[in-house]
C-alpha cells in the first residue's frame, strides 16, 4: 500500500521525532548511569531537545496539520519542555526537584494516555504506542521517586532509560522513517 503524500510526511516527522527523542533519552541515561558531567551533556541535550520542539511545532501549525499531528506535536513538547528545563536547572545549578513535580504531573497525563492508547489498539503502531505509553509513565514516575523522594535509583533508573531510550523512541524512529513500520 502506497502511502499518501501527507501520512508520508507526518510518518517520516514522527520518525525524525523519534530518533531525536531516543538519542536524548539515551544520553539522559548514560548522565544517570555511568555520570557523565552535567556540562558535559548540556549544549548536546540543548540542542536535540531545541530540534524537538522545532519538529513538534512543524507537527502542530504545519501546512499538513491536522487533529492526529496537533496531538503527536502538543503531547512531544511535553518532553521537550522537560529536558530544556532539565539543561537549565543544570546551566544554574538548581535542585531538580520542580522536575519531579513536574513529572509526576506528566505521569498523570500518561496514564490517562495509557487507557486512551489501550482503546485503539488495531494495528502494531496502536500496540507500539500503548507500550511507549506504559514505559514512558514509568520513566516519569522513577524522575519523581528520583528529584523529590531522593531514593537511591541512578543505576536503575539509567539501565531502564536506556532500555526506553531504544524500545520507545530510536528503533521505531528508524522503522518509521525507513517504511518499515507504517
Amino acid at each position: 500500500m502506497v502511502l499518501s503524500n501527507r501520512v508520508a510526511i507526518l510518518t517520516r516527522l514522527e520518525g525524525t521525532i523519534l530518533i531525536y527523542l531516543g538519542i536524548l533519552f539515551f544520553i539522559n541515561a548514560m548522565f544517570h548511569l555511568v555520570k557523565i558531567e552535567k556540562k558535559e551533556i548540556l549544549s548536546f541535550s540543548i540542542f536535540i531537545a531545541s530540534i524537538v520542539l522545532l519538529l513538534s511545532f512543524s507537527l502542530i501549525f504545519g501546512k499538513k496539520a491536522d487533529i492526529y499531528s496537533v496531538e503527536i506535536g502538543g503531547i512531544t513538547i511535553f518532553f521537550s519542555c522537560l529536558y530544556l528545563w532539565h539543561d537549565f536547572n543544570i546551566m544554574y545549578n538548581i535542585d531538580n526537584k520542580g522536575i519531579g513535580y513536574y513529572c509526576l504531573f506528566f505521569a498523570a497525563l500518561g496514564i490517562a494516555l495509557i487507557i486512551y492508547t489501550g482503546t485503539e489498539i488495531t494495528k502494531l503502531w496502536g500496540a507500539w504506542l500503548f507500550v511507549s505509553w506504559i514505559l514512558w509513565t514509568i520513566l516519569l514516575i522513577m524522575y519523581y521517586f528520583l528529584y523529590v523522594k531522593e531514593y537511591k535509583i541512578q543505576v536503575f533508573f539509567g539501565i531502564y532509560f536506556v532500555i526506553v531510550s531504544i524500545i520507545s523512541a530510536w528503533l521505531p524512529g528508524i522503522l518509521l522513517l525507513t517504511g518499515v513500520l507504517p
